[in-house]
């Protein structure tokens, strides 16, 4: 395991917003001293701790963002501080001058001085290509403990409920879809888990007041015959009921 100098993170899975940013001379060893000091329940950072007492060390993955030499630690920590505004670092600063420390007045006023920054085009394209190829949580799993406390901890959230999208959101939604294949495997699965499924009767006069005007593209309508088309050319192959055929188990 060879010594790495860089940028790092650590982000949390429950919810991948929240991480924090450092940078080590040493990676490996400034890891093991974060574990350390979260297991002991000692650690600086009480953001970090409390969110470690409550998940576990199995929710927290630390990623290298960026390998560089000692003497740019420094810039490139606060550049990444900058762009990412990350929610477990107390103070957005980044300072390391051997033997020199900001009192807490000056640290608050540097930091109150780079709330609201927003990074450019550049910068933020500059991060995505950096998170390109992260494989960290490929095929990592997690222990049913920790499934549970997930769980538990997003029972009857609504922090979404009645929140509205904007129309740049929604166009950008749909981009990303288009071309989107979904394998039958997985079909099959969203029609097993959605069967027998009822809706209110709130949400289905919403549902139908959604849909009120509403007018489908050519490419829809054709897709919609196509799919009730084969629905069909299955029934007759087939001497079975119209749900087994809908649910895939022919």
């Amino acid at each position: 395991m060879g010594l790495i100098c860089g940028i790092y993170s650590i982000t949390s899975i429950f919810d991948n917003s929240k991480t924090y940013i450092g940078s080590a001379a040493n990676f490996y060893k400034r890891k093991s001293g974060h574990l350390k000091t979260l297991k002991g329940d000692r650690h600086a950072n009480k953001i970090l701790q409390n969110h470690y007492n409550k998940y576990g060390v199995s929710d927290l993955v630390f990623s290298v963002l960026e390998e560089c030499d000692t003497e740019a630690l420094i810039e490139r920590e606060q550049y990444y501080l900058d762009t990412l505004s990350p929610f477990f670092n107390i103070l957005k600063i980044a300072d390391r001058r051997t033997g020199v420390a900001h009192n807490v007045d000056t640290k608050l006023k540097i930091s109150v001085s780079l709330t609201g920054r927003k990074a450019s085009e550049e910068t933020r394209l500059k991060m995505s290509k950096s998170h390109l190829g992260n494989k960290s949580n490929l095929g990592r799993k997690l222990p049913e403990e920790h499934k549970n406390n997930i769980s538990n901890a997003t029972k009857g959230n609504r922090n979404c409920a009645g929140k509205k999208q904007s129309e740049e959101t929604k166009r950008k939604r749909s981009a990303s879809l288009k071309g989107r294949v979904i394998s039958e495997d997985h079909k099959n699965k969203l029609r097993l888990a959605n069967t027998g499924l009822k809706h209110s009767i709130e949400r289905r006069e919403n549902n139908r007041q959604a849909q009120l005007g509403k007018k489908l593209s050519d490419e829809h309508k054709l897709n919609i015959k196509k799919g009730l088309l084969k629905r069909k050319e299955l029934c007759q192959q087939h001497p079975l009921s119209t749900a087994q055929v809908t649910l895939g188990l022919t």
